[in-house]
């Protein structure tokens, strides 16, 4: 009997070998179920890159070093991503809606058609990124790096010290003040000349 032959062969990637020992312990976590930001700071401590569509939501992952890392169409909505090393990551389609990246590096990222809808990026780098047909609706900047290498301003840049409101009040003030003086000289002058005119127009007897 002639052999059988496999005419289309598939090969899934389902897990990935992480080895990683707690004790006595090896544990391996399935690739696409990434659900703590544990599981994904072990993985990527072992080697692995790829945790695309990780279910993150609300992770903390302050402070992690993810250089390169793929999460693209992860779901990181409130995640906590505070001065995170993303430098290089792929976060394409990635829901971001809500989280903190404050202070995280973003040089270089992709974030192409990913959900920032009211992210907080004050002070990011996001020096390179690709952020082409992202949801950017109401996401936080003041003080990032923009793509282009321009920093956006802070409501400190914006807005004009105490000292100076008070100054301009001050100023409006006495131009007001300036200004009804006028006036009042103006009304005098007015009620001068009708007197005169009504006594050009009384008929003399």
């Amino acid at each position: 009997m002639a052999a059988l032959r496999c005419v289309s062969c598939r090969y899934i990637k389902t897990y990935s070998e992480l080895e990683m020992s707690k004790g006595d312990v090896s544990v391996s976590v399935p690739t696409g179920e990434i659900t703590t930001a544990q599981h994904l700071i072990d993985g990527y401590a072992h080697g692995d890159r790829d945790f695309e569509a990780a279910k993150l939501s609300e992770a903390d992952l302050h402070n992690a070093i993810l250089r390169g890392v793929n999460l693209s169409e992860a779901l990181l909505d409130r995640a906590v991503l505070t001065r995170t090393d993303l430098r290089g990551a792929d976060l394409s389609w990635a829901d971001l809606s809500g989280a903190n990246l404050g202070g995280a590096d973003l040089r270089g990222a992709i974030l192409t058609r990913a959900d920032l809808s009211g992210a907080d990026l004050r002070q990011a780098n996001l020096l390179r990124a690709d952020l082409s047909l992202a949801n950017l609706k109401g996401v936080q900047w003041d003080g990032a790096i923009a793509p282009d290498g321009s920093v956006y301003p802070t409501p400190e840049s914006v807005t004009p010290p105490v000292s100076v409101t008070l100054q301009t009040a001050t100023s409006d003030e006495q131009a007001a003040e300036t200004l009804r003086r006028e006036l009042t000289k103006a009304r005098e002058r007015v009620a001068l000349l009708e007197a005169q005119l009504r006594e050009l127009n009384t008929p003399v007897e």
